[in-house]
């Protein structure tokens, strides 16, 4: 009687170790990472899990003509061990860390709040260090922002307590010492400030290309946009402050719908801090709220598409230096 390995058995066997392979291999050219691990693996890991059953009873009812026992036994094992794996990864902590997100927009609220009630009604200017889309760290830190942490949303791959926004150099900061906080080194990392008046993604638009070529003495003005691209329809982007509403001409239109500072979106999901992908939205009232990405402004793929297209360029003393491996 003629013996042979069941395709079953071995399929169910080496459908796991074949996709971990293959997103090691092809991890440095993907931009969706974190999407392949925290769907592919579960969907891979079950679908041989499926296999496997299926393989141990094709090879029982065979009589001895099919052999795969141990290969489909094995898989079941590999199977179980990738989904005990997956379920202790991002989903998880994410939506453990997720409160912890919502009370640093709250905090952050009640700072910029404090900020307008002593300036004017107006909140901070954007940070003069060009696409570095906060607030200005000197106008906020440390008189309105004592604990910069809570700049640090928790589910951001790039949170370190001990390096953020940090000095890791004095060279052009001769009077601060390596290590300590700096508002220079305070950085959309996580969240995303612009300190005009935008609540969709055509105004976004105008903004980014006025932004794009606005004097850093510009920065704490309202700006010129083409006519009808403006809040309310017109050609102006008012620089958003308490009661900024009024602006919109749209009574239906309240600070319960303007976003005032959001988790940073990205096309690229390794970017984004929360699975599945969206965003925590702080609203001119104080509210916060999450929205998938895509979805409505500013969690929206056109907004993602503009902060992706202006990098940061790196901040002197204040970004780790990059090594050069040539």
């Amino acid at each position: 009687m003629k013996t042979r390995v069941s395709v079953v058995a071995v399929m169910s066997f080496a459908l796991v170790p074949l996709y971990v392979l293959a997103l090691s291999v092809l991890s440095a050219h993907l931009s969706c990472t974190r999407s392949f691990i925290s769907i592919g693996l579960p969907v891979t890991a079950i679908a041989g899990l499926a296999l496997s059953i299926v393989a141990l009873q094709r090879v029982t009812k065979s009589e001895g003509k099919l052999l795969g026992t141990f290969l489909a036994k094995l898989g079941i094992v590999l199977d179980i061990l990738a989904l005990v794996a997956w379920c202790g990864t991002m989903p998880d902590d994410d939506r453990q860390r997720r409160p912890a997100c919502v009370n640093n927009l709250k905090q952050l609220g009640l700072v910029l709040g404090l900020y307008a009630t002593e300036n004017g009604s107006c909140y901070p200017p954007i940070d003069d260090f060009r696409n570095n889309f906060i607030f200005d760290g000197n106008a906020v830190y440390p008189e309105y922002l004592v604990d910069t942490s809570i700049l640090a949303c928790p589910s951001d791959p790039e949170t370190e307590p001990e390096t953020n926004f940090r000095l890791h150099d004095n060279k052009y900061h001769p009077n601060g010492s390596i290590g300590t906080v700096h508002p220079d080194c305070i950085t959309d990392m996580s969240y995303c400030c612009l300190g005009w008046l935008i609540t969709t993604d055509e105004e976004a638009e105008a903004f980014f290309r006025a932004y794009d070529k606005l004097a850093l003495e510009d920065y704490d003005r309202d700006i010129v946009v083409p006519e009808g691209k403006g809040n309310g329809g017109g050609n102006v982007i008012h620089r958003i402050q308490k009661g900024a509403e009024r602006f919109m001409k749209d009574p239906s239109i309240t600070a319960h719908e303007i976003p005032l500072m959001w988790d940073k979106p990205s096309t690229d999901p390794a970017n984004v801090s929360h699975v599945p992908a969206g965003g925590y939205v702080l609203y001119l009232d104080g509210h916060v709220e999450f929205i998938r990405y895509p979805g409505k402004f500013p969690m929206s793929e056109t907004m993602a598409r503009l902060l992706d297209e202006r990098p940061r360029a790196p901040i002197p003393d204040c970004d780790e230096p990059e090594i050069d491996i040539r």
